[in-house]
Formats: C-alpha cells, sequence, structure tokens
C-alpha cells in the first residue's frame, strides 16, 4: 500500500481498522495524533518514538488527544548505542474517531488540533 497516513484516514478501507500504528520522525505530535488516530481501531493503540521532548509534544498535543478518543502514557525508553534519552509515546484510543478527521489538504500540519 502506497498511501499517506491523511490520506487512509479517510478512505474506509483503513479507517479504524488497525490494532497498532506506529510512527517514527513523521511529524509532531499535535500533527501526528490527527493523521494515526483514524487508522486505529477502538482498543486499538498508537505508538510515536519520539526524542528528549516527549512531554512537551503530549502537552501540546492534549486537545487533539482528547478530541480524537483517547489516553496517553509517555515511556522512557533506553535505546543501545545511543546516549540521549528517547521515549515512547503510547495512545491508547477508547473512543470513535469523530467525522471529519483526519482533515484533508494539509490542515493537520498547517494548523493542528
Amino acid at each position: 500500500m502506497h498511501v499517506r497516513a491523511e490520506d487512509a484516514g479517510r478512505l474506509d478501507a483503513y479507517h479504524e481498522v488497525f490494532d497498532l500504528v506506529v510512527a517514527r520522525a513523521v511529524a509532531p505530535l499535535p500533527t501526528l495524533v490527527e493523521y494515526l488516530l483514524p487508522l486505529a481501531k477502538v482498543s486499538g493503540c498508537v505508538i510515536s518514538y519520539k526524542a528528549a521532548a516527549a512531554e512537551a509534544e503530549a502537552e501540546r498535543a492534549a486537545k487533539g488527544i482528547v478530541r480524537l478518543g483517547k489516553n496517553l502514557q509517555i515511556h522512557s525508553v533506553k535505546v543501545p548505542g545511543l546516549s540521549e534519552r528517547r521515549s515512547l509515546i503510547v495512545i491508547k484510543k477508547v473512543s470513535a474517531t469523530p467525522s471529519p478527521f483526519p482533515r484533508g489538504k494539509g490542515l493537520a500540519r498547517k494548523n493542528p488540533l
């Protein structure tokens, strides 16, 4: 499959069907939640690999996380060969994604929730 995440979330074939959606180095978390949460089914999870500023990104994304149906945990991880701290942001989807998300035409990046 070759499709952008923000487009896939609007297609019936991919909307709310995945148990797990994972991203690394895609976008800041406020944008990423709108790209990925529509792909996860209710009770599924979204995991984003982030650098040291994970807590700050999660704070900036809080409005979008709450709006798109979810519950968040941040787990610190040690990556072999790296001295810097990394984090996994785990968002459990607890309710359906409301229409019209994800918004099209780059709105998630231009005007994050």
